[in-house]
Formats: structure tokens, sequence, C-alpha cells
């Protein structure tokens, strides 16, 4: 399954998690950090010589790396999803590099997310739905409750 597929799955399942809202980093936002920031600067800069950078979504994904950014009890958290088990420890060793600046944009803490379904949400049975939908509804609780690691991960 493609990524942007993946994503759409994602979206879906936040969509049925009506506590959970998902919210915008602006690019304003992580142009301001990148002031400060010689890493953000330096993704900005390629970020915009290889991409129209024109959305904020763009922008936090092709500068932070981050498909989602959602609100859960007030904790913050980036999502980035994929597809790919051996692109997980990367993805993570990349988030763990942005710590000071996520913390300094209001992330609380990023979860890479990896769908392994083939199928799309709708197609899921209930009952598999409501599984992942109370798994990531402990994950977030238990990240939220405790000092657990800055980046984590969480299977579909």
């Amino acid at each position: 399954m493609p990524t942007y597929s993946s994503e759409i799955v994602f979206s879906q399942l936040l969509k049925d998690l009506k506590k959970i809202k998902e919210i915008t980093i602006s690019k304003e936002q992580i142009k301001e950090v990148a002031k400060t920031s010689a890493l953000l600067r330096q993704r900005w800069k390629t970020a915009h010589k290889y991409n129209d950078v024109v959305t904020n979504q763009q922008a936090a994904d092709f500068i932070l790396g981050l498909d989602f950014v959602i609100n859960s009890k007030g904790w913050v958290y980036g999502i980035d999803v994929t597809t790919d088990w051996e692109s997980l420890e990367n993805k993570q060793s990349k988030l763990l590099t942005l710590k000071a600046e996520l913390k300094e944009l209001g992330i609380d803490g990023v979860f890479v997310v990896l769908i392994e379904q083939q199928e799309g949400w709708v197609l899921l049975e209930a009952k598999k739905k409501e599984e992942i939908k109370e798994r990531f509804l402990s994950v977030l609780k238990t990240k939220a409750n405790s000092e657990s690691e800055f980046v984590s991960e969480f299977v579909m």
C-alpha cells in the first residue's frame, strides 16, 4: 500500500476517534523556530529547493516529517505514517534529532505509525476497528501519563 493510502487509513481512524482533534502547525510557526535552529533552516531550504511548499500540511510533512499533528486531552502529538517496517528506526531517529524544535512548536511527543493491513479503513470489520481504536487510545493515555520516550511507535 503506498504511503499516501496509509495516511488516508490513519486519517479515517482519527475521524472515528471524535475526542482527538487534528491541529495545524503553520508554516509561519515552523519558520519562526527555524530562526534559532540550523537544522530546521537547512530542512526549510531543502524542502523549498525540491518542492513547492504551499500549505501548512506540506511544510509539516517536508520539513518536520509529520503527516498529522493531533491534540488528545491537551497533549499534542506528531504522527509520521509509514508502511515500511525497515524505515521505522530511521524515521524515529530523524524525529528524535528534531526533539527540541518539535517541543518548541508545542509537540509533547511523536509516533511513527506503521500501517500493516492492506485493506482500507472502511473495509475493516467493526471489531478490528474497535480493537485498533482502543489500542491507540491506550497508547496515547500511557504516553501522557508517563515520562516515556519522546518518539514511540504504533503498529496497526
